[in-house]
């Protein structure tokens, strides 16, 4: 059996697993992940960058923020957001080939 699939076998990294997965099976989200690959963003640069509204945006970005995936960092009037977890654009280069 794999390394990795022992640790899926644990309920708490299962859980996990589960909420990364669920998170990242949006349209949205998955374009504001790879928007923010390379580099953090505001909530504006990311509404420009993805498109849509910024109640939607704010929407998804609370979701990839309590899965994880995201962090957020306050700075004045504004709220930046980088991916949290590299592992998260590795999984997503596997899956894109």
């Amino acid at each position: 059996m794999f390394a990795s699939c022992e640790k899926i076998e644990d309920d708490k990294n299962l859980t996990l697993i589960y909420e990364r997965l669920s998170a990242l099976a949006h349209p949205t989200r998955l374009k504001i992940v790879c928007a923010l690959k390379d580099q953090e963003y505001s909530v504006k640069e990311i509404v420009r960058s993805v498109g849509g509204s910024q109640s939607n945006i704010s929407q998804q970005l609370k979701i990839l923020t309590f899965s994880r995936i995201l962090s957020r960092r306050k700075s004045k009037n504004h709220v930046y957001y980088s991916v949290k977890d590299p592992q998260v654009m590795h999984l997503l280069e596997v899956l894109s080939n």
